[in-house]
C-alpha cells in the first residue's frame, strides 16, 4: 500500500530512470520496510540503489539499514550489498558476481565479511553457488574467523539423484550461531563435524555428526559430546543419538523431540548412564524439586504426553539433593535407589538427612 513509483523510458535513447518509495513490502514470510529504490538504465547497462530501512528475516534475524548497490549488464549482475546492525550480525558486507542463466543463477562471490556477536568473519574470494531448476552445486564457499571455519560444497545423493549442501565445520563456537535455529535449551561449546541439508531450496533435511568440547546445556556443564542427529524441517521432529563424557557424565542419550511443537508432545528421550549429573534435568524436575544435585547411574527416560513432562525409571544415586517445591526442605541422600514412575517418585527404604 502507498507505494510511490516515478520514472521515465526513453526508446530512441535507450533510456530509463526509476524512482521508487515503497513503505513496506512482504515476500514469503519476510518483511521489508521503507524500500527506496533509484535505477538508471541504458543499451548496456543497468545500475540500481536500494535502500531498506528495515529487513526481518525470522525472529531472531533482522537486517537494519541495508543498502545493495547493482550494476547489471550482459546478463551478468555485480552485487554489493551493506548492512549496519542488529541483535546478533552487524556491519556485513557482501561482494558478488550473479551470472544469469535461463533456469537459474550461478553466484561468484568476491571478498566479503560480517560481524556476528562483535566477531569479525570473512567470507573468502572465489566460491561459487549454483542454483539451476533442477540442479544445484556449491564450490569451497569458505567462512572463517580466527581459527573457526565453515565451508559449504555440494555432492550427489545417490538415492534422491540430486545435490545436497553439505557444511564442514571446524571449532565452531555454538553460542554464537545456536539461537539463530533453536533458542530453548540454551547450549554452547565448540562445535566440530559436517552437516549435510538434502533438498536445501525446498522441505530440508538436515543431517549431522560431530562433536562438541566443553558442551554446556542451559548453564549446566556436560563434557565432551558426541552426536549423530536429523532434523526435518517441515516435521519440525529431531530425531538424535549421543554420548557425553566428563568429570561428572558418561552417559548415552537418544530419542526425539519436535521443535515447532510447543506442548512438547513429541519429546521422548531416553538416558542410559554410568554417571549423570541430574542438575541437569532440574529445568524439568522444578514443579516438584529444586536444587537437584548428585550423581546418578542407570536408566532414566524423558517424554511428554501432550499434557505433561515425565520422568522415569530407576537411578543409583551418590553424593545427592534436592528441595522439595512445596515444603522449602532440603534433603541429603548418599548411595541411594530412586525409582522415578509415570505419577510417582519411588523411595522404597532410603535413608535421608
Amino acid at each position: 500500500n502507498n507505494a510511490d513509483i516515478k520514472g521515465n523510458i526513453n526508446l530512441r535513447n535507450y533510456e530509463l530512470d526509476l524512482n521508487a518509495f515503497v513503505p513496506a513490502f512482504m515476500y514469503d514470510g519476510k518483511s521489508f520496510d521503507n524500500i527506496t529504490l533509484t535505477a538508471k538504465g541504458n543499451r548496456d547497462t543497468l545500475h540500481a540503489v536500494m535502500v531498506v530501512a528495515n529487513i526481518k528475516i525470522n525472529d531472531s534475524l533482522e537486517l537494519p539499514g541495508t543498502k545493495i548497490n547493482l550494476a547489471a549488464s550482459n546478463n551478468a549482475s555485480v552485487i554489493h550489498l551493506t548492512t549496519t546492525a542488529s541483535k546478533s550480525i552487524r556491519d556485513a558486507e557482501l561482494n558478488a558476481t550473479v551470472y544469469h542463466m535461463d533456469d537459474g543463477v550461478r553466484i561468484h562471490f568476491a571478498p566479503s565479511s560480517f560481524v556476528l556477536n562483535d566477531k569479525k568473519w570473512r567470507l573468502e574470494k572465489d566460491g561459487e553457488i549454483t542454483l539451476r531448476k533442477r540442479y544445484f552445486d556449491a564450490n569451497e564457499v569458505k567462512f572463517v574467523h580466527d581459527d573457526q571455519q565453515i565451508v559449504l560444497s555440494s555432492e550427489m545423493d545417490p538415492v534422491r539423484e540430486s545435490s545436497n549442501l553439505v557444511a564442514r565445520l571446524e571449532n565452531i563456537n555454538i553460542e554464537d550461531f545456536a539461537p539463530f535455529v533453536i533458542t530453548k535449551p540454551s547450549m554452547k561449546g565448540i562445535l566440530t563435524g559436517r552437516a549435510t541439508v538434502a533438498d536445501p531450496f525446498g522441505k530440508p533435511i538436515i543431517e549431522f555428526n560431530g562433536q562438541a568440547d566443553s558442551f554446556y546445556l542451559d548453564g549446566k556443564e556436560v563434557g565432551h559430546v558426541k552426536l549423530d542427529a536429523n532434523a526435518n524441517t517441515s516435521t519440525g521432529i529431531v530425531s538424535f543419538n549421543g554420548t557425553g563424557s566428563g568429570e561428572k557424565n558418561d552417559f548415552n542419550v537418544n530419542g526425539n523431540i519436535n521443535y515447532k511443537d510447543s506442548t512438547g508432545a513429541q519429546t521422548d528421550i531416553v538416558f542410559k548412564a554410568n554417571k549423570f549429573d541430574l542438575n541437569i534435568l532440574e529445568p524439568y524436575m522444578n514443579t516438584v524439586f529444586s536444587q537437584v544435585n548428585g550423581i546418578a547411574s542407570g536408566d532414566i527416560r524423558l517424554y511428554n504426553d501432550k499434557k505433561n513432562m515425565y520422568i522415569t525409571g530407576p537411578a543409583r544415586i551418590s553424593n545427592g539433593s534436592m528441595t522439595v517445591a512445596y515444603t522449602k526442605c532440603k534433603y541429603l541422600f548418599n548411595d541411594q535407589q530412586v525409582n522415578f514412575g509415570k505419577d510417582l517418585i519411588e523411595l522404597k527404604t532410603i535413608r535421608i538427612k
